[in-house]
């Protein structure tokens, strides 16, 4: 069976045909269409058991990306690795700021805290090693 960081990487530069947040059931979905030297494949990419979720629209330093200006949306990447954001904010510090998969799509960033990877109805539960505790 292939591994997740492979099958992720098979999706890299897939053009987002929908995204769906469903926020009360705890999933993230992507349909997406690959093309690869003139072959086109469709995917669906979904992260279940989502328990948060950080949207950033712009790299630092990048003030002149236009996100709404896009004519597509392109999937640039999938990293699954444990991502800690931190906050001043009294309020906000009640809650973990720990993910564990990063959806680059251009230069934002979608950042999730998932149990699992779906793709293509293959399941991949994030390994504990990935997991974030908290």
């Amino acid at each position: 069976m292939t591994d997740l960081n492979t099958a992720l990487n098979d999706i890299y530069g897939s053009v987002i045909r929908r995204f769906h947040v469903d926020l009360l059931n705890k999933k993230v979905e992507f349909d997406l269409e690959c093309t690869d030297y003139g072959n086109t494949t469709i995917h669906n990419l979904t992260f279940t058991g989502c328990t948060s979720c950080m949207w950033v629209e712009k790299m630092k330093g990048n003030s002149t990306f236009d996100f709404q200006a896009c004519d597509y949306y392109e999937l640039t990447s999938v990293l699954v690795r444990t991502t800690t954001a931190t906050s001043t904010d009294p309020w906000l510090q009640q809650y973990p700021l720990e993910y564990n998969i990063a959806v680059e799509i251009w230069d934002s960033a979608l950042l999730l805290h998932a149990q699992e990877v779906c793709m293509d109805g293959l399941h991949y539960p994030i390994s504990e090693s990935d997991k974030v505790t908290g």
